[in-house]
């Protein structure tokens, strides 16, 4: 979806972060919506869902739980320390916002990363929490769009 796009590219320039990662809950996991930076750190193979999300999901299952998910240094982390995002790739510090419905169904989430440690401000969780709010609000008005289309074309 192109509102997945400009959200991770909007997370990247509102907070100066190098990469940002929006994840969709697919069936019993996750699925890459759309990243923003990690191509020019990394060699991303084609399809970079399996590669990524192996790092990614300690992260986005605490992120989930929450209204936000700091870490400002992975490798001060027990688990994080272990993931292959922290020790292959080098990420060092992740905010992570669920992407939450007006019915409060948890559609994945946006996060932020860096190749630092990192202290992330209240306004950094404030700007990645409206651009979540955002993706759900588009996400909400293309399924009653949808559903608007089905209705019509019914009634046709």
């Amino acid at each position: 979806m192109p509102i997945f796009t400009e959200a991770t590219a909007q997370a990247v320039r509102l907070t100066d972060a190098p990469v940002a990662i929006l994840t969709a809950i697919a069936g019993s996991g996750y699925q890459i919506g759309s990243i923003a930076g990690l191509e020019q750190f990394i060699q991303l193979p084609h399809q970079p869902n399996l590669h990524i999300l192996a790092g990614l999901e300690y992260f986005h299952d605490r992120t989930i739980c929450t209204h936000s998910f700091s870490v400002t240094n992975c490798h001060q982390h027990p688990q994080l320390a272990r993931s292959s995002l922290c020790r292959v790739h080098g990420i060092q510090a992740y905010l992570g916002v669920p992407i939450i419905t007006a019915a409060n169904d948890r559609l994945g989430t946006l996060a932020i990363l860096d190749f630092k440690p990192r202290q992330f401000s209240d306004r950094d969780i404030e700007l990645l929490q409206l651009v979540s709010r955002l993706v759900a609000s588009e996400f909400e008005r293309k399924l009653l769009s949808q559903a608007q289309l089905n209705r019509s074309i019914g009634d046709l």
